[in-house]
């Protein structure tokens, strides 16, 4: 598995590398090579899941490599989102945008949340909890947070803060509310 990661994390660089020049990067690059070998690996992390029920080695394995993978996965997409959601900023400089950007950027997180959940499921069995893709996607919830509460902090709009509000509210905590009431991956990326 590591040295599958490895290759697909070889691939994902290349990629930006060659793409550098162009400044968008198309986000397929980011789980396509992914995708590509995960279909090989499942199986053995089902048979991971399915013995750790008789030996606690089983499960210790299983997490580490759950959680090497996440570790992987924030090294790439987290800088990314990081720099995306940067540039949205500076599209949206002035402070009566704010809920422009606050929906465009919680639009991309949760975007982002999905492919990554769906990339998790690729590789791994579902089971609760899923510790590892939960970090994961509190760390790009982390990410959101610090691009974009510098544009919150400098707005001095009360309209523009109260729709920014009704915006976060209405567009993602309320649509998303079972999700973040059972722990689901969206509601861990808007917490």
């Amino acid at each position: 598995l590591a040295k599958s990661l490895k290759r697909a994390e070889a691939q994902v660089e290349q990629h930006l590398w060659e793409d550098a020049d162009e400044g968008a990067v198309d986000t397929q690059v980011f789980y396509a090579p992914f995708h590509a070998v995960a279909a090989g690996h499942k199986p053995y992390m089902g048979l991971l899941l399915q013995r750790m029920r008789t030996h606690r080695l089983y499960g210790a394995t299983l997490e580490e490599l759950e959680h090497s993978f996440c570790a992987l996965r924030l090294r790439l997409v987290g800088e990314a989102a990081g720099e995306h959601l940067c540039a949205l900023r500076g599209t949206h400089p002035e402070a009566g945008q704010l809920p422009v950007l606050l929906r465009e950027g919680g639009s991309y997180l949760l975007e982002a949340a999905r492919r990554e959940r769906q990339l998790f499921a690729a590789f791994f069995e579902a089971r609760r909890p899923e510790e590892a893709l939960e970090n994961l996607l509190r760390q790009l919830g982390r990410v959101f947070y610090e691009a974009l509460q510098p544009a919150v902090a400098a707005c001095r709009l009360p309209d523009a803060l109260r729709e920014a509000a009704e915006v976060l509210h209405g567009d993602f905590l309320e649509p998303n509310e079972q999700a973040a009431a059972r722990g689901g991956a969206s509601g861990v990326a808007l917490a």
